[in-house]
């Protein structure tokens, strides 16, 4: 599918490391705007600088939702309406 001039978007706030909410958003955009055909993961953080012995475990769980939970659960999800329409693209960040 091709961009046009007719293109529209959809502003949603959505908890990308809650499962479902996640799955509510593709189903949203599904039904408001059409098919997905394409997913940008751009979510991510850094919360180090502290040496590793003195991490907090709080911390590192953090990081590891955020930059890899949010990206699996969207792109899980993305890739299931992808394939019912045929494919499409999955850029991560």
């Amino acid at each position: 599918p091709n961009l046009s001039d007719d293109a529209r978007s959809l502003a949603l706030a959505v908890d990308l490391a809650d499962e479902a909410q996640v799955e509510g958003a593709f189903e949203r955009v599904e039904k408001e705007l059409g098919p997905v055909w394409g997913l940008a993961n751009v979510a991510g953080t850094w919360m180090g600088g502290t040496p590793l012995a003195d991490t907090p475990l709080a911390t590192f769980e953090a990081m590891v939702t955020v930059n890899l939970r949010t990206c699996f659960l969207a792109s899980r999800a993305g890739a299931r309406w992808m394939r019912a329409h045929g494919g499409g693209r999955i850029v991560s960040v």
